[in-house]
């Protein structure tokens, strides 16, 4: 049985072998391809039209004028004419190297002569190396991509991406040449880590100063009510421009200041609270959370690790309490009766546990929801990105309900440890939700004026 296999991997690498140098050489072809007036490759009808459904159709359905020709001209996409000649190898080979340069154009290629296992080819490699792109570009013009020709898994993949390493992406050179669409969605997603609301507002301005037709599409995703009043009056000094793009800018800090001056149950008859103007993002800043760096991660040992942060939105406070078991928890796994009462059973797991309580909130308990976020980093190519993002519902109690059960499974670990220490980041976020009270609240028109007026 081995060695039947091994005759076929040696047949088949003999197969390849004079399949290429077919290509190579020309030998026997009997068409020339002529690439947008620049490339030109002698090939063989018979192979394209095996690989390719739109080749056979050109070359051997005789209602084509390229089926009588020789020589045929094809136009390509410019970004694809330098990796045609890799295309056509593939076509001969079925067998392709790819790289984080030449993976979308032969993706484009595959699309459009119908080569459906190059394209999962391509598909798989770019899902693979969403994370391994040094600079974001590639990512970035994937996400444009997946977006158009509508490749969900690989739309979605960059997508997550790139919200999760938004501050990164905001301070490349590719930030103001992102495409207004793809902002804009991203825009709308809570799952953007930035350090705040303001350091968005910042960048999307800059990005505006380039596309100001733009403004109005885009500013309206920004959430006004995640910033402090400290942080609105920061914008005084480039003000003219902020109400160029956003007209309704003195009402929107008029809606920080009351949301920071009054209670959340009086903003909450005025304002819809559970919108996306008032639902917290990824922030950084240590007013939502704190960089939790555990060092000398093969030295802990099996004790908890602990933290304690605090946050604060809308002027109020809540103090979260974080422990963390590196190598397992300890759990019952069930009780035995004996004569002295019962005996619990307890086990250790290879899981690394986190647990989390709100141990302080000045917030009523029936106008809110916490939320744990931790951010899981991995160093790639010299830079440290967002890797995986793991959440948690957290209640305010006096003892740990909720938990993480295996925030970074075993197999996993290598990945994201560096220099022996796993790096994370604890945001603790609070959601509103409306009460009884306000939910069948009408305003009037002159309720609205009086308030904008």
């Amino acid at each position: 049985m081995h060695a039947g296999h091994s005759f076929e991997a040696k047949m088949e690498s003999k197969l390849i072998s004079r399949l290429t140098n077919l290509f190579s050489s020309g030998d026997l072809s009997d068409v020339e391809l002529l690439v947008n007036d620049s490339l030109s490759f002698k090939c063989h009808k018979f192979i394209l039209a095996v690989q390719s459904e739109v080749f056979r159709v050109m070359f051997y359905n005789h209602h084509w004028k390229e089926a009588q020709k020789e020589q045929v001209t094809l136009t390509e996409d410019k970004r694809c004419v330098p990796y045609f000649r890799k295309f056509l190898e593939f076509l001969y080979t079925e067998q392709v190297h790819l790289t984080t340069e030449d993976a979308l154009p032969l993706h484009l290629l595959a699309a459009k002569y119908n080569v459906e296992e190059l394209q999962s080819r391509c598909e798989d490699f770019m899902l693979e190396s969403v994370a391994m792109d040094r600079s974001l570009a590639h990512t970035i013009s994937w996400f444009h991509y997946a977006r158009q020709v509508r490749l969900r898994k690989l739309e979605e993949e960059c997508g997550r991406f790139i919200a999760w390493n938004m501050d990164f992406i905001m301070k490349s050179p590719d930030w103001t040449s992102m495409d207004p669409d793809d902002l804009s969605s991203l825009l709308e997603r809570s799952d953007l880590v930035v350090e705040n609301e303001l350091t968005l507002l910042e960048a999307v301005m800059e990005w505006l100063r380039i596309h100001p037709d733009y403004s109005e599409e885009l500013i309206q995703h920004i959430r006004f009510p995640m910033m402090s009043p400290e942080e609105i009056c920061s914008l005084q000094s480039y003000k003219g421009n902020i109400q160029r793009f956003h007209p309704g800018f003195e009402s929107s800090c008029m809606l920080v200041y009351k949301a920071n001056c009054l209670p959340m149950e009086t903003i909450a008859r005025h304002h819809d609270i559970t919108s996306s103007s008032f639902t917290p993002r990824l922030y950084t800043s240590d007013k939502f959370g704190v960089r939790w760096q555990l060092s000398n991660w093969s030295q802990l040992g099996t004790e908890v690790t602990s933290t304690e942060f605090s946050t604060t939105v809308f002027k109020k406070s809540s103090i979260w309490e974080v422990n963390l078991f590196p190598y397992g928890g300890r759990v019952t796994q069930y009780s035995v009766g004996n004569q002295d009462g019962q005996l619990r059973i307890v086990t250790k797991t290879d899981k690394r546990e986190l647990m989390c309580r709100v141990c302080k909130c000045q917030e009523s308990e029936s106008n809110h929801e916490h939320r744990l976020a931790v951010l899981i980093y991995q160093f790639a190519n010299g830079n440290w990105i967002v890797r995986d993002v793991k959440e948690l519902d957290v209640y305010d109690s006096s003892f740990f309900k909720s938990k993480i059960e295996d925030l970074v499974p075993k197999a996993e670990l290598p990945r994201y440890i560096h220099e022996d220490t796993l790096t994370l980041h604890l945001i603790g976020q609070t959601f509103w939700k409306m009460e009884e009270e306000n939910l069948h609240v009408i305003r009037t028109p002159e309720e609205v004026w009086r308030e904008y007026s």
